[in-house]
């Protein structure tokens, strides 16, 4: 994810905000470590973004009824350890 989300834009997350100008860009990464800050506004993004995987593999599974799902990659860290 790199990106501008309108709450960096509009400045409801000020940690987000900064970021946008410091970079003028906003990524994961930095969603996360806001969010590691107490961040409300983070911390809903990551919250939107994990109920949208879920109901998107809820999806999947259902359709595919596969053996396994298995989930990796970058972005896969930080979500295990909250």
């Amino acid at each position: 994810m790199h990106g501008r989300p309108r709450s960096a834009e509009t400045g409801s997350s000020a940690l987000l905000a900064e970021v946008l100008a410091a970079s003028g860009q906003v990524t994961a990464a930095d969603v996360a470590a806001a969010a590691d800050r107490r961040g409300g506004a983070a911390q809903s993004l990551l919250v939107r973004a994990g109920h949208l995987v879920g109901a998107t593999l809820a999806t999947l599974v259902t359709f595919h009824n596969p053996a396994r799902t298995v989930l990796g990659g970058e972005y896969s860290g930080p979500a295990i350890s909250c």
